[in-house]
């Protein structure tokens, strides 16, 4: 097992691009990233990634994309905008844990990409790329304009 964390800590960037979301056990390590958590817990990281999940389900928010890379991606026409981050309360027991970027930024922030990255600066596009072009071909459904 560690072996395949050390694998994806490599395919992800390394262990400072994976942050812990959520660690009931020790709330000092949300928000941490995997590099943070290991100097604070004294082992490698796929030691701490494992030591981590050992006591709990640990869900990670991975920063896998820099902005230069994002940029090009927007001028592609075919580029949609979606997350697979799940919803957080603003206050209450379904408020606990980090968001993930996509929760409280990414959309925003891929709008302003949007604008750097194409010719066509038009909301209207970056509102497409986040709904109907998310359900191209569900003729059924509606679309935002």
């Amino acid at each position: 097992m560690k072996s395949e964390i050390e694998t994806n800590y490599v395919r992800r960037g390394g262990p400072e691009r994976l942050v812990v979301a959520m660690y009931p056990p020790d709330k000092r390590l949300e928000g941490k990233s995997m590099a943070e958590v290991s100097r604070i817990l004294g082992v490698d990281p796929a030691d701490a990634a494992m030591n981590l999940l050992a006591e709990t389900d640990c869900p990670f928010v991975s920063h896998v994309i820099n902005e230069e890379d994002a940029k090009k991606f927007m001028r592609w026409g075919l580029t949609m905008i979606g997350s697979d981050g799940s919803s957080l309360a603003v206050e209450g027991p379904l408020s606990i844990g980090l968001a993930a970027p996509a929760q409280l930024r990414d959309f925003p922030a891929r709008v302003g990409l949007l604008r750097e990255g194409t010719r066509r600066h038009h909301p209207q596009e970056a509102v497409r790329k986040m709904t109907s072009s998310l359900l191209n071909g569900w003729a059924s459904r509606t679309v935002v304009s």
